[in-house]
């Protein structure tokens, strides 16, 4: 039997099962323990009804394979989440929506107009811990998906009539890819679309019914993250020329919640994205194009000859911190070369995964050139080389194994030394106090006086470990306060902030009015905010209540005089 394909296949439609009761139930705002145990434990249950308890079965280990590389995927993720894309939306989202039992209308995190697929898994299991949080450690998540990765690649190869040896390999040079190291033991949706994609394009390569599974799992994909549309685009052709229009039904039916939601609410779906196409309530045109221009800046260049380069400088870098912020391993190399070298001996089944993979790196090469955002591919191409690579040089794969632990030496390094993973066994309160200095201690500080509502001034969004309702300018720190100050006067602001519950301003002085960043407002209208900010102390609208080196926390009081 193919063990790997086989636990491949269970891992997948568990967390389909997570995802899509999750979005029905955040929808409804009727998540629950009672509703989240039903959900978690059903496909639990189903597979213990349906094992063969037999004592004559043969035990098999699918995972002795990698196991090695489990072992440093846990390691990895065994500190507290600390990553920011975790504390300012994955992680923190869906633990209030499982505070409040479902979807809200935040105030206002753009996060939250992304698709929420990823986090209505979270929600689920942040239901069963004490004030909301997880009562494991959710990073270990994303280690399930990885390993469910790698054993698919190993699966499908084994399919194709790949030896035990070269499928096995595939997988660990998946796994073997620092961004998939890097992202595989956090909290971000990376590898759950990762694996998604994976099923996705399989099922398009043997789709020889109607195409609505397949449009189903498409329609998934595209509740997880923007970039999902890649495959939407990717397939579609696909499947007009198989003339099954059901596939665009099953993406219709389960892509457009999220979708449809942001249309009702910012009149634009893809919101805060495509601002010139749609515009958006509660959104402009500099904060559109300032965060244009944020997204802009990864990777190394959009002139003419940095898209000459830009394949090269993708297989060839290590660099996880800079440039494009991952390494995506030596193997994606290999597999490209060895797509076009081999072109002409792809199977069929073997040319729609090179066919989807390579063009979701041209559409990648468009957009954000972070290396996360492309590691959908690398299992895709994989297995669109590996076949042919095989049957042409059969030893090859000790070579390529050998490339790869040498070509994650350098990241993994990098990685652990960030991590400090070390300082997290001897304390894991003081861990987090040194990873985020700027805002654990503040947080704990306010959580411990119970705060109702905290404004977070030019705090980078963090707020996964605030117990407080939250206000907060994602991406543009310091926005609605400098529209705040500019627009009204300090008795105006006083009871613009008792109307909204506003208790503290926590506030990052290394940021916020600094230089001419808010001169956008006029010539010289930094140093004037300043002025009126000054003015709201000496009014008694706020008051100095703790200092933590750059940030500064403000009661809010009534303006009266002392």
């Amino acid at each position: 039997k193919n063990q790997h394909y086989a636990l491949f296949v269970a891992i997948v439609w568990i967390f389909l099962w997570y995802q899509i009761a999750g979005t029905i139930l955040c929808f409804t705002n009727t998540l629950s323990v009672r509703s989240a145990s039903f959900v978690l434990l059903l496909p639990i249950a189903l597979a213990l009804l349906g094992s063969d308890r037999s004592p004559a079965q043969k035990q098999q280990m699918p995972l002795l394979p990698f196991l090695p590389f489990l072992a440093l995927y846990l390691l990895l993720a065994t500190p507290d989440p600390w990553y920011r894309d975790s504390l300012t939306y994955h992680l923190a989202l869906s633990r209030q929506y499982s505070l409040r039992g479902g979807f809200f209308q935040t105030d206002e995190i753009v996060f939250s107009y992304f698709p929420q697929g990823w986090q209505s898994i979270l929600a689920l299991f942040h239901t069963f811990g004490e004030n909301g949080y997880v009562p494991f450690n959710p990073r270990y998540l994303g280690v399930i998906l990885s390993m469910g990765t790698a054993l698919g690649i190993s699966g499908i190869l084994k399919q194709y009539n790949c030896s035990s040896k070269w499928s096995i390999t595939a997988g660990a040079l998946f796994l073997l890819a620092p961004t998939a190291l890097e992202f595989g033991a956090s909290c971000y949706v990376q590898p759950w679309l990762v694996l998604l994609t994976l099923y996705t394009v399989y099922l398009a390569t043997r789709d020889n019914h109607s195409g609505i599974w397949t449009g189903m799992l498409c329609g998934c994909l595209l509740s997880l993250k923007y970039s999902a549309l890649f495959i939407l685009v990717l397939l579609s052709p696909l499947y007009l020329y198989r003339r099954k229009p059901l596939f665009f039904l099953g993406a219709l039916l389960f892509g457009t919640p999220y979708y449809l939601r942001n249309f009702l609410l910012k009149e634009n779906p893809i919101f805060p994205l495509g601002y010139n196409l749609f515009q958006g309530s509660g959104w402009d045109h500099w904060r559109a194009m300032a965060y244009a221009i944020t997204l802009d800046n990864y990777g190394m260049g959009k002139q003419f000859t940095d898209y000459l380069l830009l394949p090269f400088r993708v297989i060839s870098t290590t660099d996880m911190i800079h440039h494009f912020q991952g390494s995506i391993g030596i193997g994606f190399g290999i597999a490209v070369g060895s797509l076009f070298y081999f072109r002409n001996k792809l199977s069929t089944h073997e040319k729609i995964f090179a066919y989807t993979g390579l063009g979701w790196s041209i559409l990648w090469a468009f957009n954000v050139h972070q290396i996360r955002f492309l590691m959908p591919v690398l299992p895709l191409l994989l297995i669109a080389s590996t076949r042919v690579v095989q049957d042409r040089f059969p030893t090859l794969w000790k070579a390529q194994l050998i490339l790869g632990v040498l070509w994650i030496i350098y990241p993994a390094h990098t990685l652990f030394t960030k991590q400090h993973t070390t300082k997290y066994f001897r304390s894991p309160h003081t861990y987090l106090e040194q990873q985020l200095s700027e805002s654990y201690p503040i947080y704990q500080y306010l959580n411990a006086i119970k705060t109702p509502k905290v404004w977070l001034i030019w705090m980078r969004g963090y707020h996964y470990y605030l117990d407080s309702e939250v206000r907060v300018d994602s991406v543009f720190g310091g926005y609605r306060m400098e529209i705040l100050l500019n627009d009204h006067q300090p008795e105006e602001i006083q009871k613009i902030l008792a109307q909204a519950n506003i208790h503290h301003l926590v506030i990052n002085w290394k940021f916020f009015l600094q230089g001419d960043n808010a001169d956008r407002l006029g010539e010289g209208q930094t140093l004037i905010l300043r002025r009126k900010f000054e003015a709201l102390l000496h009014a008694n609208v706020l008051t100095l209540d703790r200092q933590f080196g750059n940030v500064w926390v403000y009661t809010v009081g009534d303006g009266s005089s002392s």
